[in-house]
């Protein structure tokens, strides 16, 4: 919903904080509705929900790795005596090579759109 006819009907409501409450709820008032209503919005939903167990267990894997790389790093002393943007650049590094090692997956999970 667009942010004038938003703020119209919290306007209209005459009640304190509408506006920021119609904002932060409205949405995901809308979607439930439409989940138990719409057929087509119901089926979206669960294809949506079955990619999102994956996505979210893809992320938690990725995570771990991730906090692995960089706990060997703390471990070996490799972060010892590493300015601030020294860190930086190292965590990007293992990152980056984090993230080109699970590039099949990204790819799997989102198509080609992974690759932007």
């Amino acid at each position: 919903m667009r942010v004038a006819a938003i703020r119209q009907v919290a306007t209209q409501a005459n009640t304190a904080g509408a506006y920021e409450k119609l904002r932060a709820n409205l949405p995901t008032a809308m979607a439930v509705h439409l989940i138990r209503t719409c057929p087509t919005a119901t089926q979206l939903y669960s294809q949506f929900s079955n990619s999102a167990a994956a996505e979210d267990a893809f992320i938690q894997a990725w995570g771990e790795e991730l906090c692995q790389r960089l706990a060997t790093l703390q471990a070996t002393g490799f972060l010892k005596g590493k300015s601030p943007a020294e860190r930086v650049e190292l965590f990007h590094q293992e990152f980056n090579a984090s993230l080109t090692r699970r590039g099949p997956q990204i790819m799997q999970l989102y198509g080609p759109a992974g690759n932007s």
